[in-house]
């Protein structure tokens, strides 16, 4: 039955310890996850995604540089087939971070 329902993408730049045990619970609870850091071409092995996790600093910048910050998050979303919903993950997650992507995604994807 697991095979059937969608799968949880978690793309992030470094599979750390956090990730690690992210991936672990979601695992235990019963959840399909896999993982991604986001980089080259979207993973064949990877299919029927319906949530993404999604770090927003996906070059590992650590700081914003105005709206290209949202450029590397973006581009990752445009090679994922959806539809799928997505959660941001940021350590410094700001409120204006789903629209200012949503609209960065828009403008050049």
């Amino acid at each position: 039955m697991l095979s059937s329902i969608g799968k949880i993408l978690l793309v992030d730049d470094h599979y750390d310890d956090i990730i690690k045990q992210a991936v672990t619970t979601l695992i235990e609870k019963g959840m399909p996850v896999q993982f991604w850091d986001g980089k080259g071409n979207f993973p064949e092995t990877i299919r029927n995604v319906r949530v993404v996790i999604l770090d927003l600093d996906l070059v590992g910048l650590g700081m914003r540089s105005g709206p290209e910050f949202y450029y590397s998050a973006a581009e990752a979303l445009s090679k994922i087939p959806g539809p799928f919903i997505v959660v941001i993950m940021a350590m410094d997650f700001q409120e204006d971070d789903p629209s200012n992507l949503v609209s960065f995604y828009k403008t050049h994807f």
